[in-house]
Order: structure tokens, then C-alpha cells, then sequence
């Protein structure tokens, strides 16, 4: 399968994607495991993990549109 440029560009939006999601997880992460070693602090921000959730759905949408162009470029048995 050869990539174009706009393809170039959904596999870099997915890393960007990637990157951001495991950025936001580990504040996240580290939220919970605050709160749960006993120090005092709070649950994760309710902005986190809304924005953590966005992401996740952007990052699904890729997933579906490479599935798609994978599924298109493969030839039928």
C-alpha cells in the first residue's frame, strides 16, 4: 500500500493524537494515585478526563478511517 500526502497527514494527526492521550493519562494516573496512596489531593479534574475522552473518540475516528483504507487497498480473496 503506498500513503499519499493526506495520508502522511492522518498517521501524523493519529501520533499526535497518541502522544496527547498518554500526556493526559499520566496526570490522570498520577491524580488517582495521589488520592489513593493517602496524600491529600484531589480526583482528576473533571477538564482532564473530559479532554481525555475527546481523544479517545478522535483516535477511534482514525482507527476506523485506516481500517477503512486497509480494508480498500487489500484485494478480494
Amino acid at each position: 500500500m503506498t500513503f499519499g500526502t493526506s495520508h502522511a497527514a492522518l498517521l501524523a494527526e493519529y501520533q499526535s493524537l497518541m502522544d496527547e492521550e498518554a500526556v493526559l493519562w499520566e496526570v490522570i494516573s498520577t491524580q488517582f494515585a495521589g488520592v489513593a496512596g493517602g496524600a491529600s489531593g484531589e480526583l482528576p479534574v473533571d477538564a482532564d478526563l473530559e479532554r481525555w475522552a475527546e481523544v479517545r473518540r478522535r483516535r477511534a475516528k482514525l482507527d476506523a478511517v485506516f481500517e477503512s483504507l486497509v480494508r480498500s487497498s487489500v484485494p478480494a480473496a
